[in-house]
């Protein structure tokens, strides 16, 4: 009996660890993944700060030119008179901007630093949100503005930025889009389809980011409940 019974503690303790070694394993691909993914968002974010400063300085040599363009702050966004009225119009709207995705969706991802369950020393920060969705789902701008630029990344597919005065609006990973760089869009209006993952069960996943001149915000905030 003693026999029986220490050979099935051992049958347990062999068990027990190989479940200790597939769990290991299955962190270290968590951990090589979250890494990877902080480094294609980490491109991101440094591409449209490429780009917010560029458009500012090219609009700083402009309010040079034009005495009807001002910046709010040193090293912000020189507006002018109709640009200054749709930032105006654009901050009344916090907490009541429209999901900017055509099909149901929830948050998956949240702004700020991110906490794995079981990955308790590992941190991650998202700059902005994502939106998970249907498949065959599109990306529409949260409010009136016009494309500011429009771009690719490998891991977002093709992002798109909307400029409402000194705000702006990011949508990355999308597969097809309807707008061109210049082009003035209107609230709700569609600038292109979200990507389909086929390698991730057909995920459908938009980011969604906002800034006001070179500050990041949390898209929560201004987005309706």
């Amino acid at each position: 009996k003693e026999e029986h019974e220490k050979s099935i503690l051992n049958k347990e303790k062999a068990q027990q660890t190989e479940m200790i070694k597939g769990l290991k394993s299955k962190e270290k691909q968590l951990v090589a993944e979250i890494s990877k993914q902080k480094k294609l968002a980490d491109n991101l974010n440094k591409q449209i700060e490429n780009i917010i400063a560029e458009e500012a300085r090219k609009a700083a040599e402009a309010a040079a030119r034009e005495k009807n363009r001002k910046a709010d702050t040193k090293g912000g966004y020189a507006m002018t008179q109709q640009e200054r009225q749709m930032s105006g119009d654009f901050s009344k709207n916090q907490g009541i901007l429209p999901l900017p995705i055509s099909q149901p969706g929830s948050i998956i991802v949240h702004y700020g630093e991110q906490k794995y369950q079981d990955l308790k020393y590992v941190q991650n920060s998202s700059k902005g949100i994502d939106i998970q969705t249907k498949q065959g789902a599109s990306a529409l701008a949260v409010f009136d503005g016009i494309v500011s630029k429009v771009f690719a990344l490998p891991g977002f597919n093709t992002s798109i930025i909307v400029r409402h005065g000194n705000y702006l609006s990011v949508y990355a990973n999308l597969s097809s889009i309807n707008v061109k760089a210049g082009e003035k869009v209107k609230t709700g209006q569609s600038l292109g389809k979200i990507f389909i993952d086929g390698k991730q069960n057909n995920m459908t996943v938009l980011h969604f980011q906002l800034w006001k001149d070179t500050q990041r915000l949390n898209p929560e905030s201004w987005l309706r409940k």
